[in-house]
């Protein structure tokens, strides 16, 4: 188990040992003066490092190599307007190889996948490489209502998002580009999102990894 948090101007991280029973010694890097920070919940394992997303006044991703035991923050540029408009940021394995990528949710439901490539001269840049519009996928009409009531929850490991709208709760695999309607959901319910956390925990917790989604 590893613990990731945020103060004084630095990234902290420690790691729990099952078989000792004892926490480890915490690493730290700097955050280059963000006058505020917050690691989100949520992390992904891409190799054999684990990945978080720092909010603050810039974007940044937190890498921690749990063989190493190093630790680096990673700087994400994007255009202010991607950051500034964005309503949830993601870490999946979408890209080539079940690399680390960035999903960016935007209005609409439309989600936009950026992943860290090299370029020409061997420098880093944040590129788009997939823009996928969830409202087309799940063929939601207008009906007088809003697309978009909330994302639950996107679980980086499995490309899984859960997505609650006025016509239900669905289970979108981002990879596979397909969905599984879990229930039906009025548009005049009043449901408190902290519930359908809830469903979507105990949902993907007792799926069975070969699970297949079919388009319904």
């Amino acid at each position: 188990m590893a613990l990731a948090w945020s103060g004084s101007h630095n990234a902290h991280v420690c790691v729990y040992s099952s078989e000792t029973g004892v926490w480890g010694d915490v690493v730290s890097a700097a955050l280059q003066s963000d006058s505020w920070s917050l690691v989100t919940f949520g992390n992904v394992l891409v190799g054999n490092s684990l990945y978080w997303i720092i909010l603050g006044s810039q974007l940044h991703i937190l890498e921690f190599d749990l063989g190493s035991q190093n630790i680096a923050v990673i700087k994400v540029q994007l255009p202010s307007d991607v950051y500034a408009n964005h309503h949830d940021l993601y870490l999946s394995t979408l890209a080539k190889d079940g690399g680390l990528s960035l999903i960016i949710m935007l209005d609409n439901l439309t989600a936009q996948m950026w992943e860290r490539m090299a370029d020409s001269d061997g420098v880093a840049r944040w590129v788009l490489r997939r823009t996928i519009e969830l409202d087309k996928l799940l063929s939601l009409a207008s009906g007088g209502f809003p697309k978009h009531r909330t994302i639950l929850r996107l679980y980086g490991d499995d490309n899984i998002i859960f997505v609650s709208t006025y016509r239900g709760v669905f289970m979108v695999h981002l990879k596979l580009m397909q969905f599984e309607k879990i229930f039906d959901t009025s548009p005049f319910s009043h449901s408190r999102v902290y519930v359908l956390q809830v469903i979507a925990y105990i949902y993907i917790a007792s799926m069975p990894k070969a699970w297949f989604f079919h388009p319904i």
